[in-house]
């Protein structure tokens, strides 16, 4: 399982046409930058908060609809692009 990549710091996923990610995903916990850039994401594990390392997200051209509530954990994060998404609205948390 992907979550078993502990010490995985950077991870690019762009353009790889990706409908999900499993929720083992998240216990990615050294991941520091993320690129999910055009792919075919509706939304995001529920557990995406404790990304807790997780400072640069780029998840623009998706087709996200909401985040989880979980996203307002993710306090390292620094940068963060859901550009050309279909965002509804954002969690309370966020």
């Amino acid at each position: 399982s992907i979550g078993g990549l502990t010490a995985l710091c950077r991870l690019d996923l762009h353009g790889n046409c990706l409908a999900s990610l499993p929720e083992s995903f998240c216990k990615l916990a050294a991941l520091v930058e993320l690129d999910l850039r055009d792919n075919l994401l509706q939304s995001l594990p529920k557990s995406f908060g404790e990304l807790s390392a997780l400072r640069s997200l780029l998840a623009q051209g998706n087709r996200l609809k909401t985040l989880p509530a979980s996203f307002g954990l993710l306090q390292s994060l620094k940068s963060l692009d859901l550009e050309h998404n279909e965002l509804q609205d954002l969690p309370e948390s966020f």
